[in-house]
């Protein structure tokens, strides 16, 4: 697959099979991120694995349940009341690895514009070996609390930016028509 196929196709997928991904294709992805551009060089990510699926099914339950404790007061969240109360929905969507991309503590003014670059070249990877994958906002927000990061093993100061799940998808991968660029000026 080359580059250009691998962005136009990569979308968050929201189904995936029960089946692992393997540790090496894991390290693969970790790798690339690695490759990202970073403000003065100073390479501020770390990385954890999450594989456990009682550790994953507790953080998706803790997760929905913040979420729904803050629904009323962030507005923007009332359309997703009845989904985070369904006790069968998973904010996971069942797949099987979550990578949490963290910004090390005083590494970087960048660091999580860094992070975030190297979280895009971890689903472009995903996408090349045929997986996929979905940025988890609302876990971002629930590891971002004193209580989710101490529950969850976030060592104090590191700022968990990008929690990506990973998997093997249950639905194809294909293009979506986008809009057109909004370009601002062009001097």
């Amino acid at each position: 697959m080359d580059l250009k196929e691998a962005i136009y196709t990569r979308r968050s997928i929201r189904a995936y099979e029960r089946k692992p991904v393997d540790r090496a294709l894991v390290q693969q992805l970790i790798e690339a991120a690695v490759q990202a551009p970073c403000g003065m060089g100073a390479q501020p990510w770390t990385f954890a694995v999450i594989e456990d699926a009682a550790i994953l099914a507790d953080l998706d339950a803790r997760t929905k349940a913040h979420m729904l404790g803050l629904i009323d007061s962030i507005p923007q969240l009332a359309p997703y009341r009845s989904t985070l109360e369904d006790p069968k929905y998973s904010l996971l969507y069942g797949a099987p690895t979550l990578v949490l991309i963290c910004a090390k503590p005083d590494a970087s003014p960048t660091a999580v514009n860094d992070c975030a670059l190297a979280a895009e070249n971890l689903m472009l990877a995903a996408r090349g070996l045929g997986l996929g994958t979905c940025w988890m906002g609302f876990v971002t927000v629930y590891l971002g609390t004193a209580e989710g990061g101490k529950r969850f093993g976030i060592p104090e100061g590191h700022q968990v930016v990008a929690p990506i799940v990973v998997g093997h998808p249950t639905v194809k991968f294909a293009a979506v028509n986008r809009t057109p660029p909004d370009l601002l000026f062009w001097k």
